[in-house]
């Protein structure tokens, strides 16, 4: 390129920089570049690319050198250039220097606002709540966020409205660290600002509230669903769990239809749970109502469905029942586990049927069981 007549504009030169895949080599080609001593100099574009380069191979010192240069040649820095800094920050773990920097830019105007949109002055913002959640410092991003939407950052034109994703990641994390009730706040201040929760804002808090107010993480869950959100299998599972373990086996199986009725995608996990809830009651008729559903519906019920619906049928004594689960189990794919012989060890040895327990302990070395393991399982079942 740099043998061409005329001389390419320096817009093609940044295409080619750009083009390349490595920070590094991009480097490499700049500092060949500007060796040239070529009649055309780098642009603001050029030394932003290669600040953010240097922000990925961790040389934020050099980073700040590019920026000095940006300073000097008198560029007006945009949210490309400071959010590449922050992350540069944020990589090293200089926390407080990315607040200070963010501070800053917005102290003193330092962002061209007639050049930068709203949405890139936020995407800056969020990516230091980001890397401030993600570097375990929840209550800078919390001081942060609300500085920001109460106009607290010293700019008297300096409007930025915190994205989903910016209420999303500080919910996730004020759950995570048990500060449940902070994170509701955020939640209602998403709602009185208009911005619709998304999946992981509604499971976040779910999560959270599963182990505080069951009550009111059903409720929160229903209204997902109801407001058109499609919720996570992992946190319907949860939260059908806790409401077995509660004994609210009632509202939980009303749940379980709920969601069949909104024609959402279950998975034997959820099944399990409920089954297990069942059984947990004594009720395996309408635990095996659910495995047959699950069967019709075309999911493939593994070792974990079928220990817990063996497991119930020993706990009614009804031991031939559960043994006919064992038989059709072993003739189909699937191979039972050290659960699996532990459960019907338990029922047959209680029922006084030797010879069974024998067979069954026989036959554990064809699917490379180890029969000790399995008798100290049921041996200490059994006190």
């Amino acid at each position: 390129m740099i043998l061409l007549q005329p001389i390419p504009p320096i817009s093609q030169f940044n295409q080619l920089l750009n083009s390349v895949p490595k920070s590094q080599l991009k480097i490499i080609l700049f500092r060949k570049f500007n060796n040239t001593h070529l009649p055309i100099s780098p642009n603001f574009i050029t030394l932003n690319i290669v600040l953010n380069c240097y922000c990925h191979l961790n040389e934020v010192g050099f980073a700040f050198g590019v920026f000095g240069l940006i300073l000097k040649k008198g560029f007006v820095p945009d949210s490309v250039t400071y959010t590449s800094l922050i992350q540069g920050l944020l990589k090293k773990n200089q926390i407080f220097e990315a607040v200070r920097l963010f501070r800053k830019m917005v102290l003193f105007g330092n962002v061209s606002y007639t050049n930068v949109s709203y949405t890139n002055v936020s995407y800056t913002y969020g990516t230091l709540i980001s890397g401030l959640c993600r570097a375990g410092d929840i209550d800078t991003a919390i001081r942060l966020h609300e500085d920001v939407v109460h106009g607290k950052m010293g700019c008297l034109g300096f409007v930025c409205k915190p994205s989903g994703v910016c209420y999303s990641v500080l919910i996730d994390n004020l759950c995570k660290n048990g500060r449940v009730s902070k994170a509701k706040e955020l939640f209602m201040e998403m709602r009185m600002r208009r911005i619709s929760p998304d999946v992981v804002a509604f499971s976040s808090l779910i999560r959270g509230l599963c182990f505080m107010d069951l009550r009111e993480a059903k409720r929160l869950f229903v209204e997902m669903v109801n407001e058109g959100v499609r919720p996570s299998v992992t946190v319907f599972n949860l939260l059908v769990h806790v409401l077995c373990k509660d004994r609210r086996l009632n509202e939980a199986s009303g749940l379980f239809e709920f969601m069949v009725r909104k024609g959402e995608k279950l998975d034997s996990l959820s099944y399990n749970t409920l089954m297990h809830g069942y059984c947990l009651e004594g009720k395996i008729e309408e635990a095996k109502e659910l495995y047959v559903s699950m069967v019709a519906k075309g999911i493939e019920p593994d070792v974990q469905i079928h220990n817990v619906l063996i497991d119930g049928y020993i706990k009614v004594r009804r031991v031939e029942e559960a043994l006919r689960i064992f038989k059709q189990m072993v003739r189909g794919t699937i191979k039972p586990n050290v659960v699996t012989y532990n459960v019907l060890l338990t029922g047959v040895l209680q029922k006084g049927d030797v010879l069974t327990a024998r067979k069954l302990f026989d036959e554990m070395p064809l699917y490379h069981l180890t029969p000790s393991l399995c008798f100290r399982l049921a041996s200490s079942s059994r006190k």
